[in-house]
């Protein structure tokens, strides 16, 4: 596989799974965004990767938040 190649398979995958980074900046994607929205997360839109450590640790406590919560049955 080319350099090319590769670049292009890595950047299409990480689009499905709904999270680029691009000039220092992440940004989601898809169900991804849209389920950070649906929990008012402020990195719904993406972020700067200078801020990945307070970003980490948002979204940490945003994980032990929904794991609190009661299961939900379908």
């Amino acid at each position: 596989m080319s350099e090319a190649d590769a670049i292009s398979w890595n950047e299409a995958f990480e689009t499905r799974k709904g999270l680029t980074v691009e000039d220092g900046t992440a940004r989601y994607q898809g169900r991804l965004k849209d389920l950070l929205a649906e929990e008012g997360s402020v990195h719904a839109e993406g972020f700067a990767l200078k801020d990945l450590e307070a970003v980490c640790r948002n979204l940490l406590g945003l994980r032990d938040r929904l794991a609190a919560l009661p299961s939900r049955v379908n």
